[in-house]
């Protein structure tokens, strides 16, 4: 779903118009293919104007006309900074002292796709979208409504979409797919935003407890949650969304919401000082052979998608196809085991028709016992073996006849808190897997 055909709600208390500014980005990574209308509407009122008893209707109309008319140049100013040839604009200026009234009327008149507005940064996040006129609009508006606050969007978006999964009335799981498609439609729009669902169930009620001596209140709450447990994993099949971005918490909705939110920004800090620890690590660990030059960090994690350690860094020699088999460092977790596997392999996304047949080269080597073999097949399975003769052989075999489409090399180093010689442990790793690599290069004219 693409938007086109927004209303812009203009805050004549806002200068910089963030709401419009957010509207015309939208726009553009949207990529339509045809032109976008954008309308702005602006709402004017002035009590003043209304107690005097001195002026008749017709010079009341008059002087809200004029009213009207003086922020007619404001909005213009507006229009032509965001000037834009694949934006048609048009601008709505309304006497009125209910703004929610005057959206939904202009709501009601147009065919828009989504209203965009406004709201105020206070210091929590509670308070974000509590003022009276945003309630009424985001309870009311019969179409999406897009909040927005001071501040640049980012480049790695997230969207948290707020769903009932309670099951108690019919049309929720309708309006709960609504939501979602829309919200899916934004992430794709905004250029890799991900999605995550977030639900509050409510707590067992206390009056129960009290007036009931046999109520069993841990039967009740497990109850509650497994039913919206089992309606939001319907809910984000149906979408294709991880179970890890989906959220299910009892509590107040207002209470939840921030509270995921807050901690999906933890998160994503979290990653992104990780992210700097092991850029760290991967520099020094380039000083062993600077004829490779580093390739970029795996970006995931800025995203505050799902905490797992998978980060990675590949190491190019210079003359090489990024598609070629390389070498890479790549942090791994398991068995509650940290460590950093030392990697022979290609970058997926970059692979070019030489790729496979060079990288399933490495079974021409023989084997070392250091050294893991990882089988992928065609449905991107993959399986771990350890390097001996007999599981070498036996992936000659499967490569053959088409069990398998890849093999790499990886070589583990576990990692300890406050570890000393990292580097040099890496370094030997390193040297295990050069015969491979010079074996995969050999009579290669590079």
């Amino acid at each position: 779903m693409k938007f086109n055909n927004i209303l812009v709600v203009l805050n004549p208390d806002n200068e910089k118009q963030y709401a419009l500014a957010r509207a015309v980005r939208l726009v553009k990574e949207q990529q339509n293919e045809t032109k976008v209308k954008i309308t702005t509407l602006l709402s004017v009122y002035d009590l003043s104007y209304e107690m005097s008893a001195l002026l008749s209707s017709e010079e009341r109309s008059e002087m809200h006309k004029t009213a009207v008319e003086q922020q007619r140049q404001a909005v213009q100013f507006y229009l032509d900074k965001y000037a834009d040839p694949e934006i048609e604009f048009e601008s709505h200026i309304v006497w009125s002292s209910n703004e929610a009234d005057a959206i939904r009327e202009e709501v009601e008149k147009n065919q828009y796709d989504l209203v965009v507005k406004y709201t105020k940064d206070e210091e929590s996040f509670t308070s974000l979208i509590f003022t009276p006129v945003d309630w009424q609009l985001l309870r009311k508006c019969p179409i999406p409504v897009l909040m927005v606050r001071d501040g640049d969007w980012k480049h790695q978006r997230r969207i948290l979409i707020a769903v009932n999964v309670s099951g108690e009335q019919e049309y929720q799981d309708e309006f709960n797919q609504e939501l979602v498609s829309t919200g899916m439609s934004l992430a794709e729009n905004l250029n890799r935003g991900n999605v995550h669902l977030v639900a509050a169930y409510p707590v067992a009620p206390i009056n129960m407890a009290i007036d009931l001596p046999e109520f069993n209140t841990s039967g009740y709450e497990n109850g509650i949650r497994g039913q919206h447990l089992i309606n939001m994993k319907a809910l984000r099949q149906k979408f294709g969304i991880d179970e890890d971005h989906t959220h299910v918490r009892e509590g107040f909705p207002e209470e939840v919401i921030p509270e995921v939110a807050k901690e999906m920004e933890l998160l994503k800090k979290a990653g992104q000082d990780a992210r700097q620890e092991f850029t760290k690590l991967t520099e020094a660990f380039q000083k062993n052979f600077k004829s490779f030059r580093m390739d970029r960090v795996s970006q995931w994690m800025n995203q505050a998608q799902v905490a797992r350690p998978a980060f990675w860094r590949y190491f190019i020699e210079e003359g090489q196809d990024e598609g070629n088999p390389s070498f890479a460092l790549r942090l791994f977790y398991n068995d509650d085991k940290l460590g950093v596997y030392v990697e022979l392999s290609f970058i997926e996304r970059k692979m070019n028709e030489r790729s496979l047949m060079l990288q399933n080269k490495v079974l021409e080597c023989e084997p070392n016992r250091n050294i893991l073999y990882v089988a992928s097949d065609f449905q991107k399975n993959a399986t771990a073996y350890e390097g001996n003769v007999s599981n070498r052989d036996e992936l000659i075999r499967a490569v053959k006849e088409g069990e398998v489409r890849k093999v790499i090399l990886r070589r583990p180093v576990f990692l300890e808190k406050n570890k000393d010689g990292i580097e040099e442990e890496l370094a030997d790793a390193l040297k295990e897997l050069i015969p491979f690599y010079e074996t995969i290069y050999m009579n290669e004219v590079n």
